[in-house]
């Protein structure tokens, strides 16, 4: 086995309280699951799932938005043209 080394990483308390009781119910701790996070980017020479940007957060459909609250706060109608993204 190859030596450790300590590995910081800042992250939002919500998410790690929020993500340490599904590692607890795999059976590890968070330490863990980083860990296995690693070892598969390793595996797969990059992320080991696709990341990619959410639409909805896109400059054009945030000024279709900004459009949209305009329209609502001058009581016009709304039109529905943002971006819809699929649940699957």
């Amino acid at each position: 086995m190859s030596a450790t080394v300590v590995v910081q990483a800042r992250v939002p308390e919500d998410l790690k309280k929020d993500t340490d009781p599904i590692f607890s119910s795999m059976g590890m701790d968070t330490a863990t699951g980083i860990r296995l996070f690693l070892a598969q980017v390793r595996l797969h020479n990059g992320m080991p799932f696709e990341v990619k940007a959410d639409p909805f957060w896109s400059e054009a459909n945030q000024r279709r938005l900004r459009k949209a609250v305009a329209q609502v706060k001058n009581g016009r109608i709304v039109r529905r043209d943002i971006v819809e993204v699929d649940d699957d």
